[in-house]
């Protein structure tokens, strides 16, 4: 099964199809390249209430380097990707309440741009012999195949990027009583510098 899905995904093991993976992708995301996931997380703490709304990915169509399911051995396979620019965008919102004065609502944007950002992954497959084994010929399809695993594990990964820049964009409304606005403003601001390196890895086994 690892031999076939390598050879189905031959393409993108010769650096010259990374314009290929690129091309799907962006007909995948409408021409944006961006990877949007909404998220309803809410925290209170005292008397304010944090929402995070939601996590922005762009420039997944911006792949320079790509290998996708290389057998590295009788189970398992690498993976490697490599961005030119990606962003990771944080969204949401925070409402500060108080009996004594107005409410104040702070919405908040956070962008991490990573310059030639590398994932690194390899992965263990568990797949049904019995499953696997009473395919026909003609289904050794992506499917057909995908259906004989029956178990996926990230037995080590690694990420790098050799800079990054986090910017934080703030509107900050104060109100007595919706929808009446007393006070708005906008503030922007670099949270780090450049020329940073950033790497993280971790591995497990199971």
């Amino acid at each position: 099964i690892i031999l076939l899905l390598n050879k189905l995904f031959s393409i993108t093991n010769n650096p010259c199809n990374k314009d290929t993976l690129n091309t799907i992708i962006e007909k995948i995301t409408g021409g944006t390249g961006s990877l949007h996931i909404p998220i309803k997380f809410k925290k209170t703490l005292l008397k304010s209430t944090v929402n995070i709304t939601g996590v922005t990915i762009a420039g997944l169509d911006t792949i320079t380097e790509a290998t996708l399911f290389k057998p590295v051995d009788k189970y398992s396979l690498y993976n490697h990707l490599k961005f030119d620019n990606l962003q990771v965008i944080l969204r949401g919102n925070a409402i500060k309440s108080s009996l004594f004065s107005a409410d104040t609502t702070e919405t908040f944007s956070y962008t991490a741009s990573l310059v030639d950002a590398a994932v690194n992954a390899t992965v263990l497959l568990g797949v049904s012999s019995t499953v696997l084994g009473g395919l026909y010929i003609d289904q050794l399809n992506l499917g057909c195949l995908a259906s004989s695993i029956e178990d996926v594990n990230v037995t080590s990964h690694h990420a790098t990027a050799t800079t990054w820049t986090c910017d934080c964009e703030e509107t900050v409304t104060s109100s007595k009583g919706s929808p009446f606005v007393c006070n708005s403003f906008i503030s922007k601001g670099v949270c780090s510098s450049t020329a940073i390196p950033v790497s993280s890895s971790s591995s497990s086994s199971s």
